[in-house]
């Protein structure tokens, strides 16, 4: 009998082996190019809030990101903190880490209960290194989870 139950069960393991391995390779493989995707991402939608990539044509994000400058400010002050490099700060750890977190009480329209003290804004400089922009991380609650988003704010604001 070619049939047997032995035979149905050996296939079907080998064939979940095949793939396992076959999606773990791929996940092994396309990390790096999926942080590098999600790094250049992140630093379109900080462009696009500055209304600084143009709409007709390609835009090298890498050049226009040079006129970004990112610095992690104490939101209780308004204060840059100049002890905490931009660079190594990580806001989603920070808004996890009890360390960094603040109750909002009463004054919590987005609904987030708690908000990091410490935030990574974007400071948009024009060509003579004046601020031009502020760009801000913004969040709250959506129908099924926090929303994120980008908020510039124009210096003659």
């Amino acid at each position: 009998m070619s049939d047997s139950v032995k035979k149905t069960v050996g296939v079907a393991a080998a064939l979940c082996i095949v793939c396992s391995v076959i999606v773990s390779a791929s996940v092994v493989q396309l990390g790096p190019r999926q942080k590098i995707n999600r790094d250049l991402d992140f630093k379109k939608n900080i462009l696009e809030a500055a209304g600084l990539l143009s709409s007709d044509g390609p835009n090298d994000v890498a050049a226009l990101f040079k006129s970004v400058e990112p610095v992690v400010v104490n939101l209780a002050t308004g204060q840059v903190d100049r002890e905490t490099p931009a660079a190594t700060f990580d806001q989603s750890k920070a808004d996890k880490d009890p360390e960094y977190l603040e109750e909002l009480g009463s004054n919590d329209p987005a609904g987030i209960k708690r908000r990091a003290r410490l935030q990574t804004v974007y400071l948009v400089k024009d060509a003579q290194g004046t601020i031009d922009q502020v760009v801000v991380r913004v969040y709250g609650r959506g129908l099924w989870s926090t929303m994120y988003g980008f908020l510039a704010i124009d210096r003659d604001s």
